[in-house]
């Protein structure tokens, strides 16, 4: 959280963590095509998913693995396939987000070990459609001695 906190400026937040989390993954079972909802509706996914209608900010923060964020972190925004079905499908309204944050951090010093992840925020902003929205990426982590050595490292997309 602390390379959260010295990017972005944290104000009225509440913490959801993927990690601590009750989660079952989308199954693609197809219910959410025809209704909203999930067929895992008693989950901390569900309940992620209504706090999002009163959310201004959403800001995923995870580590990179093989490519990808954290498989607590995929398991929480698979259950999202239920908003997708409803912009697409069912035409639902959905929240709308003034602001999308994604902050990665990998330990290699390899840019491409992003590319998972950056392709998962382009399909968020696409669901949510925020009027801002950044990519954030920390490469090269497990060389890091301290937080006054970051700015070499990091890379903001828009």
């Amino acid at each position: 959280m602390r390379l959260a906190s010295e990017l972005v400026d944290l104000k009225d937040i509440e913490i959801v963590n993927a990690y601590s989390m009750s989660l079952q993954p989308c199954t693609d079972c197809g219910r959410c095509i025809k209704q909203p909802g999930c067929m895992f509706d008693n989950d901390d996914a569900t309940r992620f998913i209504e706090t999002l209608k009163d959310t201004d900010t959403l800001i995923i923060v995870s580590p990179i693995h093989f490519g990808s964020f954290s498989s607590e972190v995929v398991t929480l925004l698979s259950r999202l396939q239920t908003l997708f079905n409803g912009k697409h499908t069912r035409k639902d309204t959905r929240p709308k987000l003034n602001s999308l944050k994604v902050i990665t951090t990998a330990g290699a010093n390899n840019s491409s070990m992003f590319q998972g992840a950056k392709l998962t925020y382009s399909i968020l902003k696409s669901l949510f459609d925020p009027e801002t929205s950044e990519f954030i990426s920390l490469k090269n982590s497990d060389a890091l001695k301290d937080s006054t050595s970051l700015s070499p490292y990091v890379s903001i997309e828009t």
